[in-house]
């Protein structure tokens, strides 16, 4: 489906967390005979990667962001954990050299036509075991954006299911963040959590995998408010692929049958934001390897070139296209 025009448009995915996956399978034997439903089949989890080296490339994704991401059972031993997952990037991109590591923008701008960047965030500070200067560790090794919380409480907040707001250790990290200029990731956070931490926020600030809440009124997605303050510290949005954040609440037209209706249900979140906001804070950040079920119509990051020429035929200017894909994240990017 891909045109010449089109075909080497670059991708910036802002969320993954394919590496914490594969922890968890070469962890744990008995994941690998866990299954999922999805319609009248069952997929196994072990065969069922989102991303690959192979749809990477398939998918001009010039930039995907991993995350540091613990499960439950990795929790037990957080750092560990964590240097391990740091790990096995590190050992993939070694595996693969037309693959490198992001550590700043010089590295994307150089490399963004030439070969297939991977940027490292954390996405719950457990894994710095309640030591901020950790996070400076973590720096050094590469990690750019951090996600404060996840859906645990944190010596630092709350979250999205229990939003107390920042403790004091919170005041603590984000003063740290600001010192580091880490991108903060507000996805997870509870209303009083993203409030408190935008006010203190000195940082660029993005929520690297949620929706809009006037859409889909699942709590993981972002109210107008939130949204304006994420426009005004000149942060993205990147839209999540989960099918209960991005499946609208009321039914929308679906004209040409040739396209899967997810496509039009991430376009409805694209329409809405630049409607409202401007095409200028949309991105993609699609969860993959963190969601077990994609929508219909989409099994993994290649899916984005064929969703660019969907895009085409709803009308988005090429110059719209390349903001939402690439160059909105670039400009974050380049402030830090």
């Amino acid at each position: 489906m891909n045109n010449p025009t089109t075909k080497n448009i670059p991708i910036i995915d802002l969320h993954s967390d394919t590496f914490y996956k594969k922890l968890f399978l070469s962890d744990y034997e008995e994941a690998k005979f866990l299954y999922i439903k999805k319609g009248d089949s069952y997929i196994n989890i072990e065969e069922n990667f989102h991303v690959t080296a192979e749809k990477i490339r398939k998918g001009n994704i010039r930039v995907s962001v991993q995350s540091l991401y613990l499960s439950n059972k990795n929790n037990e031993a957080p750092l560990k954990n964590g240097m391990k997952i740091l790990s096995l990037i590190k050992k993939f991109i070694k595996d693969n050299n037309d693959f490198y590591q992001v550590y700043n923008i010089k590295d994307i701008n150089e490399n963004i036509n030439k070969k297939y960047g991977i940027l490292v965030s954390i996405e719950g500070l457990e894994i710095i075991e309640n030591n901020l200067e950790f996070l400076e560790l973590f720096y050094e090794l590469g990690v750019r954006i951090v996600a404060p919380t996840w859906n645990r409480i944190t010596p630092f907040m709350g979250n999205v299911i229990e939003s107390y707001g920042l403790f004091n250790k919170g005041k603590e990290l984000i003063n740290k963040l600001n010192e580091l200029k880490l991108i903060i990731d507000v996805s997870h956070m509870g209303e009083k959590e993203f409030y408190e931490v935008c006010n203190l926020a000195r940082t660029p600030v993005i929520a690297s995998h949620s929706n809009v809440w006037s859409i889909n009124n699942h709590n993981r997605n972002l109210k107008d408010e939130q949204i304006k303050i994420i426009k005004e510290l000149k942060g993205v949005i990147g839209i999540n692929l989960s099918p209960s954040f991005l499946k609208p609440d009321k039914a929308i037209n679906i004209e040409n049958s040739e396209f899967p209706e997810s496509y039009y249900w991430i376009y409805n979140i694209i329409d809405y934001l630049s409607s409202k906001f401007g095409d200028e804070i949309i991105s993609f950040g699609a969860d993959f390897d963190g969601i077990y079920l994609l929508p219909n119509g989409i099994y993994g990051i290649d899916f984005y070139s064929d969703f660019i020429n969907f895009l085409i035929y709803k009308g988005l200017k090429i110059e719209t296209i390349e903001n939402i894909c690439y160059k909105n994240f670039l400009n974050v990017f380049s402030t830090i």
